[in-house]
């Protein structure tokens, strides 16, 4: 019986430090070609800028078109094995 699931990869780059030169603009070069990414790939959604889901229903490329724009930054990335639910709430105003 085949596999019916379906499987992402959330990959998450670790924050900017920008207290570092170097590392605050492979971070800045790193958010725009993922944005980029985001819009010629119809499987890669963005999350945020620095955080995308990348969906293994047509292969790999995605996968490796984002870990290729990550470069030597760190990142967190999970392997989700069902399909994905967005739940949205109201804006909640914190503080006042």
């Amino acid at each position: 019986m085949a596999d019916s699931k379906t499987y992402s990869i959330l990959l998450i780059v670790d924050g900017r430090d920008i207290t570092n030169a170097t590392h605050n603009e492979q971070w800045n070069t790193c958010a725009v070609a993922l944005g980029a990414l985001t819009r010629r790939n119809k499987d890669v959604v963005s999350l945020g800028e620095n955080a995308v889901l990348l969906s293994l229903t047509h292969g790999l490329q995605g996968v490796f078109e984002a870990l290729g724009l990550v470069g030597s930054l760190k990142y967190k990335s999970t392997v989700l094995t069902e399909d994905t639910e967005w739940h949205e709430s109201p804006m909640v105003n914190v503080g006042s």
